[in-house]
């Protein structure tokens, strides 16, 4: 919404001074004709165009007003709702990934996905089925849930990269949980993008002894000052 908004601004401007720079001309130019600008290099000169570039359709004023409405409209259509409907179908293959405690605050990213329309894909790995939760509050959001156990007691046996093969089309994954989890959602070939959230031994907690620092390609960086969320084609293992 905030790039439509500032294209339509942008096109509102350029019309703006476009539209300056003609009354500029029709009352300071028109009346002398002719400006010199860079004396005998460049000149201003008025010369006045009935129609578009090199006078076609001069003197159609009428019908270049409501072509050049239908072209905008036709512009602020093509950003708004068709931009839109792509993002809501990028967003609509989205996993939210969680493994024990780091199941908690994606409860309330997949509330305010829905909120905006998304209905995420949800895989939540436990150890057994005796240690999960969070499985009523998920399944009342009306979220596609999918559980793994390690036991195989509840669900998938298996892991939460498990689950992620279980929905190939969907190729972008917020991630919480224990490193080992993440490093290997991370791995998963099948995602071309995704967010983690990490967790690391904090000394300060506001950047200071670098304690929690993790390797990136743009260098360390501190999970309590830089994160914890870090994207995935930043990661390093």
């Amino acid at each position: 919404m905030a790039f439509v908004l500032f294209n339509l601004a942008a096109v509102a401007a350029l019309v703006g001074i476009d539209q300056l720079i003609k009354l500029w001309a029709v009352q300071v130019l028109q009346p002398v004709g002719a400006m010199p600008l860079i004396p005998h290099v460049v000149e201003l000169r008025f010369v006045l165009n009935q129609g578009m570039a090199f006078s076609l359709l001069s003197g159609k004023q009428l019908f270049l007003i409501i072509a050049t409405s239908a072209a905008l409209l036709a512009v602020a259509y093509g950003l708004f709702f068709r931009s839109r409907g792509k993002r809501l179908q990028q967003a609509a293959l989205v996993l939210v990934l969680g493994g024990g405690i780091g199941i908690a605050p994606l409860y309330g990213l997949a509330q305010r996905m829905l909120e905006a329309g998304i209905a995420p894909t949800v895989g939540l790995g436990f150890r057994s089925g005796g240690d999960a939760f969070y499985l009523e509050e998920f399944g009342k959001l009306g979220c596609r849930l999918m559980v793994a156990t390690e036991d195989g007691s509840l669900g998938t046996k298996g892991f939460v990269t498990d689950l992620v093969r279980h929905v190939p089309e969907c190729g972008y994954a917020f991630v919480c949980g224990p490193t080992p989890m993440l490093k290997a959602v991370h791995g998963l070939p099948q995602l071309t993008g995704g967010q983690f959230s990490f967790e690391a031994r904090m000394g300060c907690g506001f950047g200071a002894c670098m304690g929690c620092s993790v390797p990136t390609t743009n260098g360390y960086k501190r999970v309590c000052k830089d994160g914890p969320i870090l994207y995935k084609e930043e990661i390093v293992w």
